[in-house]
């Protein structure tokens, strides 16, 4: 809708499903030009949305995962995995 500040420039790209849109992950922001445009915490909320409105407890969890966090879970319960502060990950995520 030209002029609303929607995502949507018109009806005909409002019907298309993004997956249909896009040919990839990487494409998606191209294929949305007003996402870019958002400040990055608004950005975060929509991936956030996006990503519970994906999932819901219906979801099989294969037994690997299952076991796997089964044995971190156990790991941090008995004290033998390394914890780190909100600080150090955010280190590390940043890579500084």
């Amino acid at each position: 809708m030209p002029g609303t500040g929607s995502l949507f420039p018109d009806a005909q790209t409002r019907s298309l499903s993004l997956t249909s849109h896009v040919s990839g992950f990487r494409h998606a922001l191209a294929a949305f030009p007003a996402l870019k445009k958002l400040p990055k915490r608004k950005k975060l909320a929509l991936a956030e949305e996006l990503w519970l409105a994906g999932i819901d407890d219906s979801m099989p969890v294969s037994h690997a995962h299952k076991t796997l966090l089964d044995g971190r879970w156990k790991a941090y319960r008995a004290g033998k995995a390394k914890r780190i502060t909100l600080k150090e990950l955010e280190r590390r995520l940043v890579g500084g």
